[in-house]
């Protein structure tokens, strides 16, 4: 009742300006629908976002706690797109509820999640997983990052010229050598840039590689696969602690293959065996067998000024969002 209180003293602040009067230095964000009433089964609903701005995403319970069974094809936005948001299914007798919070500063809007309790609950249901505590909090910095922008002006091709791309070491990084035009080990820079900063992603090529797959899609992100590696900005002085990655659509069915994806330490030949693949310590690497889910890595292994990567051992995975944690 809170929420929905604090939900309509919102909506009637918002009233005192109409849609022509909202401009891009005033930010608003309307979602329609406001609520989400479900049924014990799982469930995907669509949802219409308008903003003039970017922002991201938070779900709680009544008490303010995070929660798990709610899941959002994306960790943040900007401007004007559809969310899609799965229930989970329900196995307990009790109803619950939730409460998404899209947010830009002091600019929110909310969604009421209602699902019913299940009338016929599993004799055995999953058994509750003890939490191990919060999350460690990253001291100094939270980086997004939204591949589906338009504006990035990154390869859109798996033929594209190389040699026109920055070639140099990530920030602070030191990362594994090679030229962005030859092989082996075909290397280059991609920036993304925020408030009037750019973040370098490298791009890379295992030696003998014979293609070059990774290009961004604007509809979709950034591809990656078997081999081709993306490596995340290093931060002068500063580890990477924990990533939320958002994984979109692949063009293949997910049912025939399983996508094991990573934070690895670094990078292997073409004719490497793929188990070999070193990833970071702490990480849970993610069997990606369903699409638009946001997946999280909490981090132990990393070490300040170094570039990881994101890796897959099979196939194609799609790169939609980024949420990069780094800490002191």
């Amino acid at each position: 009742m809170f929420t929905a209180l604090l939900a309509a003293g919102m909506l009637a602040a918002g009233c005192d300006k109409s849609d022509d009067e909202k401009v891009a230095g005033d930010p608003y964000i309307t979602v329609t629908p406001s609520s989400i009433d479900a049924g014990y089964e799982a469930e995907v609903f669509s949802l219409e976002v308008k903003s003039n701005n970017t922002w991201a995403i938070s779900k709680t319970d009544s008490d303010g706690n995070p929660i798990d069974w709610v899941k959002c094809d994306r960790a943040s936005g900007t401007g004007d797109l559809t969310l899609k948001v799965k229930v989970f299914a329900n196995n307990t007798a009790d109803a619950r509820q939730a409460t998404l919070t899209l947010f830009n500063d002091d600019i929110k809007a909310f969604i009421d999640v209602y699902q019913a309790g299940n009338p016929n609950p599993p004799v055995d249901p999953d058994p509750v997983i003890p939490d191990p505590g919060p999350d460690p909090q990253p001291s100094g910095l939270v980086l997004d990052f939204d591949f589906t922008r338009t504006d990035l002006g990154w390869p859109t091709s798996k033929s594209v010229d190389w040699h026109t791309l920055k070639n140099c070491d990530s920030g602070a990084a030191v990362d594994n050598g090679g030229t962005a035009t030859e092989n082996p080990h075909r290397r280059a820079q991609v920036t993304y840039t925020i408030d009037g900063t750019g973040y370098d992603f490298t791009i890379a090529d295992p030696d003998e590689a014979a293609a070059h797959n990774i290009y961004l899609s604007s509809e979709k992100g950034v591809y990656t696969g078997t081999l081709r590696y993306f490596g995340l900005p290093a931060i002068s002085g500063k580890k990477l602690v924990k990533v939320e990655m958002v994984q979109n659509a692949s063009t293949k069915d997910p049912s025939t293959f399983s996508r094991l994806v990573g934070i690895a330490t670094g990078i292997i030949t073409a004719t490497g065996d793929v188990s070999t693949i070193n990833y970071v310590s702490g990480g849970e690497n993610q069997n990606q067998a369903t699409n638009g889910e946001t997946y999280t890595y909490t981090l132990t292994g990393t070490e300040a000024n170094t570039v990881y990567w994101i890796t897959a051992t099979t196939n194609a995975s799609i790169i939609k969002t980024l949420k990069l944690y780094y800490g002191e």
